[in-house]
């Protein structure tokens, strides 16, 4: 399988429908001043200050509008998201772009951030945030930085002093808003090692980039706990980036799913626990955030509104997601360096979103597309045809009992 065309698919799945994709007029705000000379800020001796102590749960709803004719869609999920938050869910998620906030040179727009929160804070008591910079295998920036072929315009890299001012006036922008809604995290990209991975960047640009990004957001506000979420197969497959990135971060963040690299489901406990092993020895005594906890189904699942198409080898079972989901949550209530996970997710892709997102990389590669598909429409613990709950939704509630009771 051409990995590299499968990371840029989901790279456009996740840009193209993250929460902040604006197409309101942006607001004509200037481009923020240099801060005076101050005093360091007092920090806190936690590295998430804004989070209670304790293990803590909650889901991301999902990525399709909420308007499915088959059942009143949003009053299903607003049931759904009660029941979790009344076992003790807490955690909500937002996930925007780079250039959805600067939507040209110097002008920003946080409106559509602005709304995101508010829904996130409807959602869950703490609030986590995703800043798309890096999105796997793109740079989510605005035009004025890319060139032609979307890369880095040319003479440019991540530690360019042009790209470096860049950053930082974006985040004079954001940090305050998302400081407004007390979000507790901020993951300055999203699986970032695809990205050197890939061969379109240079390790040493990589950390001096967010290095200068955490430092930011602790002067304007230390009581966010900057990160920057990787694949689970990051510390072993680049080394020399993670460990550089960690130094940077004050918690670490990956994103864990019951599958292999070529998009197969693995069942096995044993391989769950050999990445929970290696989060926990890479983190160094760090909190540790799993931004995307999921497995999916596959279409064998035979509940009530499953999806009527053949399985493409994917190898998911109903079994398995509840199985998964038991072995991570009980992970999180009984060891205090897993801090907080966000489920991936509450309702699958609709069909439709999922075949769109699946077709381009099934012209390259057909097997790996069919099993992208299937992934993404089988993803959530409950079905988006009509919304039902798969056991792994009964095994959430029941972990997240638990969490909340292992909160001191």
């Amino acid at each position: 399988m051409d990995m590299r065309v499968f990371r840029l698919l989901l790279c456009l799945c996740a840009v193209g429908l993250a929460a902040c994709g604006s197409e309101s007029p942006p607001e004509q705000a200037p481009a923020p001043q240099p801060m005076p000379p101050q005093m360091p800020p007092q920090m806190s001796l936690s590295a998430t200050p804004r989070l209670p102590d304790g293990p803590h749960v909650g889901i991301l709803v999902g990525f399709d509008s909420l308007n499915n004719p088959a059942y009143d869609q949003p009053a299903r999920v607003d049931t759904l998201l009660a029941e979790l938050r009344n076992a003790g869910g807490t955690i909500s998620r937002v996930q925007f772009g780079w250039r959805s906030i600067e939507t040209a040179q110097g002008v920003y727009d946080g409106t559509d951030l602005e709304e995101a929160l508010q829904r996130a804070m409807a959602e869950g008591d703490y609030v986590f945030a995703t800043f798309e910079t890096i999105d796997i295998s793109e740079a989510v920036f605005p035009d004025y930085l890319l060139g032609p072929d979307g890369e880095l315009a040319d003479g440019l890299t991540l530690s360019s002093p042009t790209v470096l001012t860049a950053l930082e006036n974006v985040l004079e922008f954001i940090v305050p808003i998302l400081g407004s809604a007390q979000v507790w995290g901020l993951a300055l990209g999203n699986e970032v090692d695809s990205y050197t991975g890939d061969g379109l960047g240079e390790i040493p640009d990589m950390v001096t980039f967010y290095e200068r990004a955490a430092e930011t957001v602790n002067r304007i506000d230390p009581d966010i706990a900057a990160t920057v979420t990787l694949t689970i197969g990051a510390p072993v497959n680049q080394p020399a980036l993670a460990e550089g990135l960690l130094d940077a971060m004050d918690i670490a963040s990956f994103n864990h799913y019951c599958l292999t690299e070529d998009i197969l489901v693995t069942p096995d406990e044993a391989d769950w626990q050999d990445y929970f092993d290696r989060m926990k020895l890479f983190a160094d005594g760090k909190d540790i955030f799993v931004q995307e906890l999921g497995c999916p189904v596959g279409f064998g699942d035979d509940g009530v509104g499953a999806p009527m198409r053949p399985p493409n080898g994917l190898g998911g079972s109903q079994q398995i997601q509840a199985d998964y989901f038991a072995f991570v949550l009980n992970a999180f209530a009984t060891d205090p360096q897993l801090r907080a996970a966000s489920v991936w997710q509450l309702l699958d892709w609709s069909p439709e979103l999922a075949t769109s997102f699946s077709d381009p990389l099934r012209a390259v590669d057909q097997v790996s597309g069919d099993r992208l598909d299937e992934w993404l429409a089988t993803s959530g613990l409950c079905r988006w045809s009509d919304g039902t709950c798969r056991p792994a939704w009964d095994t959430l509630l029941s972990g997240a009992q638990a969490i909340a009771q292992a909160r001191p």
